[in-house]
């Protein structure tokens, strides 16, 4: 996770991938750099280490320690199932806990890539850490906040490696959310359902990457025009069918590569989804400029005000500054023959 959002007085509990092991007994430290000064939430594990005392003959099955699977729902999966598998001397590596089938079996999304031996000491442990982001510390609307996860990761029979994992937090009013699902995405693809790929419990990868290719492209539109706010300045719901088109071609695209023969599908898909981005870029029902949360006179109903999107979004409030002819040319040549 390398840039994440925060909601504006609210208490938010994010939370870290870490991608190597955390040394036993150890706690990684947290700073975040606010303009109003530096904080260092304390971090706590989303699930307890459990001890491994066996591998079952398919290389995914694991026994584990009684209580393991315990409150599972949200520690397992495409999101929270990251984890860190130290079998002793029979092997270690990251792994995904797909899920659990009891209180003491889980199932590992990928096998074990050969037959393990169980160590003296064989441990499963999470690599997701949580903290509470304070209401306090996000009073206001604040853009590209540092932050730096610290932590130590063991190295040799007793020595430690002192790792880093930094990227860039924003404070916002409304952050950017399609509200797109996987009942949703399979109304647009009735025949996938059955075919998720085995390591996956869902399609949220897909939706995942299709959210970073629909926000790429909006704050680069954006930004162009002077709203500094990028995606979180519209309402994501408008871009729904737009982020759902895009996540089938990422689903189908993977079908493409295990010679499924979907390519013209694919491509139908994404090209449909950028024709319909430019089709509701100009009628998103507000963009908020300024980043108030607010949709203020001239925000509103933006496309029923004047034909032109780009000659409304900058009119008649202050959140918004008249563009030059320069910009307006500019954005129609790239939305006529912008191929993306």
């Amino acid at each position: 996770m390398s840039e994440t959002k925060w909601v504006v007085g609210e208490n938010n509990l994010a939370s870290w991938w870490l991608p190597a092991p955390v040394a036993n007994g150890t706690t990684p430290t947290l700073s975040i750099g606010f303009d109003a000064g530096a904080q260092a939430p304390a971090m706590t594990v989303l699930r307890a280490t459990v001890t491994v005392s066996a591998v079952g003959a398919d290389r995914r099955t694991l026994t584990v320690g009684a209580g393991g699977g315990a409150g599972s729902v949200g520690a397992v999966g495409d999101r929270g199932g990251v984890a860190w598998l130290d079998l002793g001397q029979g092997w270690a590596g990251p792994v995904k806990v797909q899920r659990f089938t009891s209180d003491t079996t889980a199932v590992l999304a990928d096998a074990l890539p050969s037959a393990a031996v169980i160590g003296a000491v064989a441990r499963l442990t999470w690599q997701t850490w949580q903290a509470t982001i304070l209401a306090a510390w996000v009073a206001a609307a604040e853009r590209a906040i540092p932050w730096v996860v610290t932590y130590d990761e063991p190295s040799g029979a007793a020595g430690l490696v002192r790792r880093h994992l930094r990227g860039l937090a924003h404070a916002v009013r409304q952050p950017f959310d399609t509200g797109l699902t996987d009942d949703l995405l399979l109304s647009w693809l009735p025949g996938m359902g059955s075919s998720v790929p085995r390591r996956q419990s869902s399609w949220q990868p897909q939706i995942r990457l299709a959210e970073t290719l629909l926000v790429r492209r909006l704050r680069g539109d954006l930004h162009s025009l002077g709203c500094v706010e990028g995606e979180d300045a519209v309402m994501g719901l408008a871009f729904q069918e737009v982020h759902a088109m895009l996540a089938a071609s990422i689903v189908l695209g993977g079908h493409v590569a295990v010679g499924a023969g979907l390519a013209e599908p694919r491509d139908d898909f994404r090209a449909r989804a950028w024709a319909l981005y430019e089709e509701v870029m100009r009628s998103v029902p507000w963009i908020d400029c300024d980043g108030d949360g607010v949709p203020d006179a001239g925000e509103v109903d933006v496309a029923s005000q004047v034909p032109s999107m780009v000659i409304g979004l900058f009119s008649g409030d202050a959140d918004f500054q008249a563009p030059s002819n320069a910009v307006t040319e500019e954005w129609e040549v790239r939305r006529v023959g912008d191929e993306r």
